[in-house]
């Protein structure tokens, strides 16, 4: 859909205007900017990230404008095999990629999630596979390298994967089991409940009315004497 839309934008005709009109309305870079993010509405980087000259180049037309709406999001986490310079490697094969974006000496100082966007929008669910292949590729690399593969029945295994059985001892468990069984949500039982701040301060605040009530019990009742020098002072009935 990314690319349909640019391709009709570059057959649309460009208007001119005179260098005056512009300079008149819009005359440094910050003002530019304002004008393309606030106005156009055009999916920029940070305002210290992006140079004058690309932000001429999407007014010109020569660069092509994304806009906000118009932008998908991905998570790329920062592994191995998912650096900037390998999404550019991927997104190099592809010329709309390289349109919507600045020339390659001002790459670098672009934030990664923009290069990643950027790619994702204009190619689509191919990225989103080659990210997920990327993590495929590292996880089983991190897997054979720490040996935490066990072989199995491969009918034991099939059992397995459709048990829903879990295991009561998470004291005797690894800790990325333990962490697992958290996260979903599963009370251990060995593990005692949860207590929150204010139980916390309700329970203390029981057991030091509970100490007043027995300290008041040591005397039948409680009567200010009138005839005491310390108004302090108690006796007995």
């Amino acid at each position: 859909m990314a690319s349909k839309h640019h391709i009709s934008s570059l057959i649309a005709p460009k208007a001119k205007i005179t260098a005056a009109e512009f300079a008149a309305k819009f005359n440094s870079k910050r003002e530019v900017y304002r004008f393309l993010a606030s106005e156009c509405h055009c999916y920029l980087p940070g305002y210290e990230s992006v140079t004058i000259w690309h932000l001429k180049d999407l007014v010109a037309k020569k660069k092509h404008a994304i806009k906000c709406t118009d932008v998908k999001v991905i998570n790329v986490p920062q592994f191995e095999g998912l650096t900037i310079d390998d999404m550019m490697a991927f997104g190099k094969i592809q010329p709309d990629v390289m349109r919507s974006l600045p020339p390659e000496k001002e790459i670098e100082k672009l934030p990664r999630q923009y290069i990643a966007n950027i790619i994702y929008t204009m190619v689509g669910k191919p990225f989103s596979t080659w990210v997920d292949s990327q993590i495929k590729k590292r996880n089983e690399k991190i897997l054979i390298a720490q040996n935490l593969l066990i072989e199995m029945d491969p009918e034991i295994a099939e059992i397995f994967q459709a048990s829903t059985s879990m295991s009561g001892k998470c004291q005797q468990q690894p800790f990325f089991l333990c962490l697992l069984i958290t996260l979903s949500g599963v009370q251990c039982p060995r593990a005692p409940p949860p207590t929150s701040s204010r139980s916390a301060r309700s329970d203390a605040d029981r057991k030091s009315k509970s100490r007043r009530r027995r300290s008041r019990r040591r005397c039948t009742s409680w009567r200010w004497s009138r005839s005491c020098s310390s108004t302090t002072q108690c006796r007995r009935s």
